[in-house]
C-alpha cells in the first residue's frame, strides 16, 4: 500500500517552489533612465469632476492577512475618459492613488503617494510615483521620503497589465 505524503509535506514543497521560481527567472524590470517624459496631468474640457460611475467603502475581513485595512474608492466618468481615485489606510500608513483612463478604460497615467501615519513631519514621510502609459514604454518618476528623485523605465514582461494593455 503506498503511503500518501503528509499536508505538512505538501505545504513545505509548494512555499519552496513559490520562493524558489521568480528567482530562478528573476531581472531587473525597473532600469534607470535620464530622463522620463513631461506630458502633464492630462487636463481636458469640461473641467468637471465628471458623473460617478462606481465608489464604495471597503473594510478587512475576519480571514485577510492585513488586519485594520480600510479603502475609499470611486470611479468618475470625464469629458477625458475616467478617473479612479482610492484612499487606503491601515495602521502604520496611507496610500493615495489616481488613475486616468481613456475612453475605453486603457490606463494613460497613474499616480501614488505613501505617507507614514503619525509621522511628525508636514509631509508624512510621503514617497510619491508617478507612472507615465501614454508613451508607449511605461516610464516612473519617484520622489522618496528624503526628497530623492528616481528615474525609470518598465521593461516588458515586467508583469504590468499595461504592458499588456498597450502593447
Amino acid at each position: 500500500m503506498r503511503r500518501r505524503p503528509s499536508m505538512r509535506r505538501a505545504v513545505v514543497v509548494a512555499v519552496a517552489l513559490a520562493c524558489l521560481l521568480p528567482a530562478l527567472g528573476c531581472k531587473r524590470k525597473h532600469v534607470p533612465v535620464e530622463a522620463v517624459p513631461e506630458l502633464g496631468y492630462g487636463a481636458c474640457s469640461g473641467g468637471d469632476g465628471g458623473e460617478a460611475v462606481a465608489a464604495g467603502h471597503i473594510r478587512s475581513g475576519p480571514f485577510s492577512n492585513e488586519k485594520n485595512v480600510a479603502e475609499r474608492f470611486d470611479l468618475r466618468r470625464t469629458a477625458c475618459g475616467y478617473t479612479f481615485r482610492a484612499r487606503q489606510e491601515w495602521p502604520l500608513a496611507i496610500s493615495d492613488v489616481e488613475v486616468r483612463y481613456d475612453a475605453t478604460l486603457s490606463p494613460l497615467w497613474a499616480w501614488k503617494r505613501m505617507t507614514i501615519a503619525g509621522s511628525k513631519r508636514a509631509d508624512g514621510n510621503a514617497e510619491t510615483r508617478r507612472y507615465e502609459v501614454r508613451t508607449g514604454p511605461v516610464f516612473i518618476r519617484r520622489r522618496d521620503a528624503n526628497g530623492e528623485l528616481t528615474l525609470e523605465k518598465l521593461l516588458p514582461g515586467a508583469g504590468s497589465p499595461w504592458r499588456t494593455a498597450r502593447g
